[in-house]
């Protein structure tokens, strides 16, 4: 069902199955800088519906049409020679799909309609046995997280301590307000965080090491001087990652990588991990220490660490 594009260009008088396609690529260019990360991942999804589709007229684009189109998807097709279209891509490629079908439905450049029963048709991707393979990143070791530490600038160094200090990823962490922070009122420094889940509404509560406080402070205090609204900010104030967008830990994203990547430079025996092995590192040694409820307790969505006797600060970093 391969059928390589042979141009980007868009007729207007184009009404062929991919022309169209094409067309409808070209009204997601992106707006503004903000949600060009957004867009940019939802016009190569319109491209790959287009090198994964034959070309027919709009006319054949009837409901039988409709789900051949989105059964190719549920089928987990061949991406390339090797391995097969996660369950999650072809997820995206049927949302993307059925909002092509919404925005040609109501286009007054080309004469098709939204066919009766279209949001009735089954949408959702099959799953395979390879599916449930247990995907577990290889936590860092210590001495992996004293590179990480050492090499870290002021900004790497912010996220690398509040990765490890409240286990969350780059989706929470790029949302967080100054807001979000409890004060001491004897030292006047961030001594919580306190925020909500922005997906979920979950409430979270994590007490902050000694060293992820003085960090914090710092930051709190850069970004006041920009009367900067979130955490981690551009030089100018706005917020790094764009909170309406469900791409918007891009640039969060290429500070971590800029940090293991200078490690890696500077020291060849070092193995690169993804983010989530830093939380997996601080469960490990919850787990050694106080056993498996303290562990248990930090990994959690939905944290909540009473006090620091029972949750000390990854000294040994230092």
């Amino acid at each position: 069902m391969k059928q390589q594009e042979t141009t980007d260009q868009v007729h207007q008088n184009d009404e062929s199955f991919h022309g169209v396609l094409r067309a409808y690529r070209k009204s997601l260019a992106p707006s503004s800088p903000e949600h060009s990360s957004t867009n940019n991942n939802r016009q190569s999804l319109v491209t790959t519906l287009i090198r994964h589709s034959t070309d027919s007229a709009l006319t054949s684009l009837t409901l039988s049409r409709c789900q051949e189109l989105i059964d190719y998807w549920r089928q987990r097709p061949e991406l390339d020679s090797v391995r097969r279209a996660s369950k999650h891509y072809c997820r995206n490629c049927i949302q993307e799909l059925m909002r092509f079908f919404d925005w040609l439905g109501v286009s007054e450049q080309f004469d098709w309609r939204v066919p009766n029963g279209l949001r009735s048709l089954h949408r959702h991707a099959h799953s395979l046995d390879g599916d449930w393979r247990i995907a577990r990143p290889e936590p860092c070791s210590i001495s992996d997280l004293v590179l990480l530490n050492a090499h870290a600038n002021e900004k790497q160094r912010l996220l690398f301590y509040l990765s490890l200090n409240t286990g969350q990823g780059f989706s929470v962490l790029g949302r967080l307000k100054l807001t979000d922070f409890l004060f001491d009122s004897e030292t006047g420094l961030p001594k919580a965080l306190v925020s909500i889940f922005p997906r979920t509404n979950r409430y979270i509560n994590v007490f902050l090491w000694p060293e992820t406080r003085a960090i914090v402070n710092r930051a709190i205090k850069n970004a006041r001087l920009v009367n900067a609204s979130h955490l981690f900010h551009t030089a100018s104030g706005d917020p790094l990652c764009d909170q309406s967008s469900s791409y918007s830990t891009g640039r969060l994203r290429r500070i971590y990588h800029g940090l293991t990547q200078s490690v890696k430079s500077k020291h060849v025996e070092f193995e690169a991990r993804p983010h989530k092995a830093l939380r997996l590192s601080v469960s490990e040694v919850l787990r050694g220490k106080f056993g498996c409820e303290s562990a248990s307790l930090y990994s959690g969505a939905q944290i909540f660490l009473p006090d620091r006797h029972c949750y000390e600060s990854p000294q040994t970093i230092e």
